[in-house]
Parts: structure tokens; sequence; C-alpha cells
């Protein structure tokens, strides 16, 4: 999930600052950002919302941010 730590290091957030402001712990965020585990798609819109973009885009099937 290389796009949302992107984001997330473009929006100068730590791993544990913006797992807090989301409601999940760090291990979660750290497992996303590695493709370890999926996001669930309450979450996916959650944070695509938060970053201006849709969920195809963070997951890397679309090009287009909008």
């Amino acid at each position: 999930m290389n796009r949302l730590k992107a984001e997330r290091t473009i929006a100068q957030i730590r791993q544990a600052d913006f797992a807090k402001k989301i409601g999940v712990n760090t291990r979660t965020v750290y497992r996303w950002e590695k493709g370890i585990i999926p996001i669930p798609n309450k979450r996916l819109c959650q944070l695509a919302d938060l970053f201006g973009c849709t969920t195809d885009w963070l997951l890397g099937r679309s090009e287009s941010r909008k």
C-alpha cells in the first residue's frame, strides 16, 4: 500500500499519530502500508475522504486521484 504511506508522509503525519487520528493501532497502519492485511472498506472510504482521493487511487487501481 505504497500510496497510503506516501500520502501520510506528504501530510507529515507519523504512523502513531495517523493511527490515533483514524482510530486504529499503529501496527494496523504498518500492516496496511506493507500490504500484509487489507484495509476494510469502511476505513478505505475514510482514508480516501481524508486524503481527498478515490479509493481506487489509494489501492493502485487507477492513476487518477479524483
